[in-house]
């Protein structure tokens, strides 16, 4: 599905981040989202501080939390 999606296909892609963070896949969550990354909207900001909340990075996480 994500091969197909535009890169700039927000939801697609937020909901492929997160099926992909509820099976523990940290890494293909984050290359879910890398596209939309460059202006970033909030629900992509807040999936980005999830991810980074998996991945045990609090300040990074927090960050993204705080811009969202």
């Amino acid at each position: 599905m994500l091969r197909r999606a535009p890169a700039d296909d927000a939801g697609n892609r937020l909901a492929v981040a997160r099926q992909r963070l509820a099976l523990d896949d940290i890494a293909g969550a984050r290359a879910s989202i890398e596209p939309l990354m460059q202006q970033p909207s909030p629900a992509v900001l807040a999936q980005a501080g999830r991810i980074e909340r998996a991945n045990h990075r609090y300040s990074a996480a927090a960050e993204d939390f705080r811009r969202a």
